[in-house]
């Protein structure tokens, strides 16, 4: 009786996790510093994926980054990204998955240290990304993939 109420427990995770969101999700964002080629200049790289599986009412969407920390917010001087452009969810009948990627970066302006920027980013929740329309946010994630990219 056992065995059987823990492979239905199990199954039961296993069928929950396979069932895709009725509304479009972030399946990926990272945050990365790099150099500009030729240059002593270095930028902060915000790189977002959103999938959408037609699950759900068609709504139009935008992308939101926003820094939630201060010193990171120093550093690229904004606390908000935008994009410019909007995206319409599938409609519910559709069949496969709309993918949106979403890129933008900011120079870094001050000195900083790269072992602080990864730790805010990974450990302190200081960058937030959210899907918005008019209605308000449809979903956010904190971003929490950081990656150095500077030549050494």
């Amino acid at each position: 009786m056992i065995v059987i109420c823990l492979l239905y427990i199990i199954l039961w995770g296993c069928e929950n996790q396979s069932r895709k969101p009725n509304h479009p999700i972030i399946s990926e964002s990272i945050v990365a510093i790099s150099n500009v080629q030729n240059s002593d200049e270095e930028v902060m790289h915000f790189n977002v994926s959103v999938k959408d599986y037609g699950l759900g009412p068609e709504q139009e969407f935008s992308i939101r980054i926003r820094i939630q920390d201060s010193n990171i917010s120093d550093l690229i001087k904004t606390e908000t990204m935008e994009s410019a452009d909007t995206w319409q969810t599938l409609s519910e009948n559709s069949e496969g998955v709309f993918e949106v990627f979403f890129i933008d970066f900011r120079e870094i302006k001050g000195t900083y240290s790269i072992e602080e920027v990864q730790n805010l980013v990974e450990n302190e929740q200081a960058i937030i990304v959210e899907l918005y329309n008019s209605n308000g946010v449809i979903t956010q994630s904190v971003m929490t993939t950081f990656e150095d990219r500077r030549d050494h």
